[in-house]
């Protein structure tokens, strides 16, 4: 406030001035104490009225005897800083693959569009306006706003938390407008016997063996790029899940949910039993060793770990070249939950397979068969033993 020359008014920390227009301005400064006793002091200028200054002193004056002094404080922070703040604070909680996926979001969409908003100013209608139904104008899909939405409102739940908001108005936003997308990203039960014939036929090694995986199991990509043979219990049937290979590297599965125990069905067990033979010999023959720690699912060529692309290279060449439904690696986990659902498995039977949450398998996995009334127990198994 030194740059103009304050002149006070007979009302207490009300004072005005002349900006640089000449045009007469009013403004308050306000002294306090915070809750650990420090000193401060909270300035604002700019008022056309000594009643708009007034008004406004007034909130600042209950907000600190409120005890919301970091409310006062932080009156001038911006979205954008206040979310890169956020992402310092959580960057060494969050797993590698969420921090990326958080910062794309933000710096894509959340940061160009509304990141210079103040955030303590920034409205429903505003949020609405500014960042859903311009992410709706880029034709994004419904799930696609939402994510990025959800994003913005976990850094607004921090800022609640930390007191630099003092609610969350951010509630029952619009999406309406969005399209929901209407490729179906999943396969029936025929669909699947056939596009797993298919990938068989084309390459029964690790083509095949990595699909089959994916298919038998419902565990994401990268938790199968991720296997090492000692995660495969030959003796149990099991596969153990405790890590995932991303484009960030090797590191957790995405959430602790993802921790898990799977069952193998008869046909997952007798291929993955095959193709480890198969690959000790191509490993021999390449003069390596094999090792219980080598990556599973390894190139035909070389004996590396498979790329980050060779599931949807492998889908896409698939369905191209027999004319099948094309869907991607993560339908795989889809087809599973349909199909475990549709067989009456509970929802939380499933979510524990998948490693999620049920709430998640209820919004993201169900879908419409037409076989709605079959009834087993190994589901998947009965599933693979009729193929």
């Amino acid at each position: 406030m030194a740059r103009y020359k304050m002149i006070k008014t007979k009302k207490d920390c009300i004072y005005w001035y002349k900006d640089s227009n000449n045009k007469k301005k009013f403004a308050f400064r306000y002294k306090y104490y915070d809750r650990f006793g420090n000193r401060k002091e909270k300035a604002m200028l700019r008022f056309d009225t000594e009643s708009a200054a007034e008004r406004a002193l007034i909130e600042v004056k209950a907000n600190v005897l409120d005890g919301n002094d970091r409310f006062v404080e932080n009156a001038n922070i911006t979205v954008a800083q206040w979310m890169e703040i956020w992402f310092e604070m959580k960057k060494k909680v969050w797993r590698p693959g969420t921090y990326l996926h958080y910062q794309e979001s933000y710096t894509n969409y959340i940061k160009p569009l509304i990141g210079h908003y103040k955030l303590q100013k920034l409205t429903k209608m505003t949020v609405q306006r500014e960042l859903i139904n311009k992410l709706v104008s880029y034709g994004l899909m419904r799930a696609t706003v939402q994510s990025v939405f959800r994003i913005f409102k976990s850094a607004v739940s921090y800022a609640v938390e930390e007191e630099i908001l003092l609610r969350d108005r951010f509630r029952r936003m619009d999406f309406s407008a969005a399209p929901i997308s209407d490729k179906e990203n999943y396969l029936t039960e025929e669909e699947l016997e056939l596009f797993l014939q298919c990938v068989k036929d084309n390459d029964p090694s690790t083509r095949y063996s990595s699909i089959l995986t994916l298919a038998m199991t419902g565990m994401r990509k990268g938790e199968m790029m991720g296997l090492t043979w000692n995660d495969i219990d030959f003796k149990n049937k099991t596969i153990t899940i405790n890590k995932a290979r991303t484009r960030t590297g090797l590191g957790p599965p995405k959430s602790d949910n993802g921790y898990r125990k799977i069952s193998m069905n008869n046909e997952l067990y007798a291929q993955l039993k095959r193709y480890k033979a198969w690959c000790i010999k191509k490993k021999w023959d390449r003069s390596m060793k094999h090792e219980d720690t080598d990556y599973v699912f390894i190139s035909r060529q070389g004996c590396r770990p498979i790329g980050l692309t060779y599931v949807e290279d492998a889908i896409d060449m698939i369905c191209e070249k027999y004319e099948l439904k094309r869907i991607s690696p993560h339908g795989l986990r889809h087809t599973v939950a349909s199909i475990l659902l549709s067989r009456g498995e509970t929802l939380v039977t499933v979510a524990k397979i998948l490693g999620d949450n049920p709430n998640t398998i209820l919004k993201e996995y169900v879908h419409s068969f037409e076989r709605d009334e079959i009834k087993s127990i190994e589901l998947m198994n009965k599933f693979a033993a009729g193929r």
